[in-house]
């Protein structure tokens, strides 16, 4: 059977480290004995750097159609966005007499909300 271990991080003496996809498949012979193993590796220590700095500002999801679009990979393509903004309406009104803590909590609920409905959207969310 064989057998795939994703993301493991090698460490070589002298060497930086790497991060590697390792697939290890069983070698036979003609009577389906096992002789031996196939060990193959593949350095994806790149495409882990890079989803780490996408995911810093995009969500998971546009992140990982980025680098499983091989197709154009690295070229520019163009696509329709919306942008939100947003703000509460009367909110030095509303802060001045609910008090701190009240405020904080109406900001928590209201960024939920909004965050929740992004993120439900594939969107990703900015300051």
């Amino acid at each position: 059977k064989t057998r795939t271990l994703q993301n493991m991080q090698l460490k070589m003496l002298q060497q930086p480290s790497m991060v590697i996809n390792a697939t290890l498949s069983p070698l036979t012979d003609e009577d389906f004995q096992q002789i031996g193993c196939i060990v193959q590796i593949e350095d994806v220590t790149r495409e882990k750097k890079l989803h780490g700095t996408l995911t810093r500002y995009m969500s998971e999801a546009v992140a990982e159609q980025l680098l499983c679009d091989d197709e154009n990979s690295g070229n520019a393509k163009l696509h329709n966005a919306t942008a939100l903004y947003s703000s509460i309406h009367a909110f030095n009104s509303i802060t001045k007499d609910i008090g701190a803590t009240q405020t904080v909590e109406l900001l928590n609920g209201y960024f939920q909300r909004m965050t929740d409905c992004v993120f439900d959207n594939k969107g990703s969310l900015d300051k």
